[in-house]
């Protein structure tokens, strides 16, 4: 896709002399297909077409000038397109974390992130990321949200030393309380490790996520968040057939 392509998708209903409703459809649905295909062309990156597309859609955002408000709108599942980098735990040089076949369900009150984590970029070390936790709107706030993880669990089906590093670096970026780390065992001897996972739990968390609502309809949140760095990410909301 061109930046050019890209621009003049979204742009193509305000230029029209007398655009009606269903002229404005028409480009909003194009150019939420043009984004969605060009993230998964770039397997989860987002390139400067891609940004300047979510730029444009933005700028058009339907739910406008208070998305946080149409909780019936955002409360929903939803499948994240983009790449979401996991943060580097402290003093451990060896993390390299991505997500993948990651889901995000809001609710009125609450947050839950679930995705395969994959780690070093090995096809055979494959693990499961949970984060919950409650979800609010800021007092005054009209494209914020606030998430407090209270949960986080990390599960491989593995007993390698690179899934044990993983679940102990977990506590290098979490704070020291509740948090557990623990190994099983296969059933015969005792002997061979066979599945690694790390847990936290806390009845109030000081973990924050802020997530900024730049574009919201019915299929589609495109959002930043502060906690990683401002990413910038893009969610296609799961019809029922999706859901498992």
């Amino acid at each position: 896709m061109s930046r050019l392509v890209l621009a003049s998708t979204i742009a193509a209903a305000a230029a029209l002399s007398t655009p009606t409703a269903g002229d404005f459809v028409r480009e909003l649905r194009g150019a939420k297909t043009a984004l969605l295909r060009g993230v998964a062309a770039e397997g989860g990156a987002l390139s400067e077409d891609a940004l300047a597309l979510m730029d444009g859609l933005g700028r058009v955002n339907p739910s406008a000038p208070n998305p946080a408000a149409d909780v019936d709108l955002w409360a929903n599942d939803y499948d994240v397109r983009s790449r979401l980098p996991l943060p580097t735990p402290p003093g451990w040089d060896g993390w390299d974390a991505a997500t993948e076949a990651a889901v995000v369900r809001l609710r009125r009150d609450e947050a839950e992130f679930e995705a395969g984590v994959l780690l070093a970029g090995d096809p055979e070390l494959r693990g499961r990321l949970r984060f919950a936790g409650p979800l609010s709107v800021p007092a005054g706030s009209r494209t914020a949200l606030e998430w407090r993880p209270t949960e986080l669990e990390l599960e491989f089906d593995d007993g390698s030393d690179a899934a044990a590093a993983a679940c102990n670096a977990l506590g290098g970026i979490l704070p020291d309380d509740v948090f557990k780390a623990q190994i099983a065992f296969d059933d015969g001897s005792g002997s061979a490790i066979t599945k690694m996972s790390a847990s936290w739990q806390r009845a109030q968390s000081e973990l924050l996520v802020g997530i900024e609502l730049t574009y919201l309809d019915q299929d589609m949140i495109l959002c930043t968040l502060a906690a990683l760095d401002d990413a910038r990410v893009v969610l296609e909301r799961r019809r029922d057939e999706d859901t498992d």
